[in-house]
């Protein structure tokens, strides 16, 4: 999920995730475009295991790759093609992180809402309308108001399905809920070779997935031929795997996007 909190309407577009597994926890990197009046808060919920403490999320700062998913698509053209690597809001009883140009923070549970700022919360008739997110954890980011693709956003969380791949693709971006929703996403992971989606799969060495609103791919390189030095050293990428691709667009169902590993059949 996705919740965008504003008293403006805001537009939300060209959003870009990608996951990997770092074993029992999930790493998990945010981009999108905004264009907001005002400051607005971004929150997503992530299934942390039970009994996450406030200081067992690990915020990355990747101001210095803000076109870090510029990069991964690079990685799904042609070979000729590929280049080579190259207001704060008021929290005051929880953690404020400075991540690159954000104020972030984690909120360890749906009760604990109460210690951030009012207007950062989400009313009882939007909750009522979400999966049952009640003892999931939830990030939450300042973003500025104006046009601009956000940097992308980190952070690294213990894993309450460590065999799934979690992306947070339900939209509450105008405090409605609804059923179907407009997807204009891309989601990049590393650690899976034979993936279900839907009922449909694809991997390496196998036929794409290929439909009028999903596609599947995998990159023709291994993400440290074409990824950027940072991201690879930094621990973004793991430099030895191709990247996948996930590409959503159209009506979909609104709900979030769950991957793992699929047995032959």
């Amino acid at each position: 999920m996705c919740v965008i909190v504003s008293r403006e309407r805001v537009e939300v577009r060209s959003t870009r995730i990608f996951a990997r597994a770092l074993e029992e926890r999930q790493l998990l990197v945010y981009q999108m475009y905004l264009d907001t009046r005002e400051p607005a808060a971004m929150i997503l919920p992530i299934p942390i295991a039970p009994g996450t403490g406030e200081d067992a999320l690990e915020f990355r700062d990747l101001s210095r790759l803000p076109h870090l998913f510029d990069a991964m698509k690079r990685g799904f053209e042609p070979l000729s093609r590929a280049p080579g690597p190259a207001a704060v809001f008021s929290a005051p009883r929880l953690a404020v992180h400075q991540v690159g140009s954000f104020v972030a923070s984690f909120v360890p549970t749906r009760a604990e809402f109460g210690r951030l700022d009012p207007q950062f919360r989400l009313s009882d008739e939007v909750w009522s309308q979400l999966p049952p997110y009640d003892d999931w954890g939830f990030v939450v980011f300042q973003l500025g108001a104006g046009k601009q693709t956000v940097h992308p956003m980190a952070f690294v969380f213990p894993s309450r399905f460590p065999d799934w791949l979690y992306f947070p693709t339900v939209h509450v971006h105008d405090g409605q809920v609804h059923a179907a929703a407009s997807f204009d996403h891309e989601l990049y992971f590393q650690g899976l070779t034979r993936v279900r989606y839907r009922e449909r799969w694809f991997g390496a060495g196998l036929p794409g997935l290929r439909a009028p609103r999903y596609r599947g791919e995998v990159s023709d390189q291994r993400a440290g031929e074409f990824m950027p030095f940072e991201a690879v050293h930094g621990g973004v990428v793991e430099r030895e795997s191709p990247l996948l691709r996930l590409v959503l667009q159209g009506e979909l169902p609104n709900e979030d996007t769950w991957l793992r590993d699929s047995p032959l059949e």
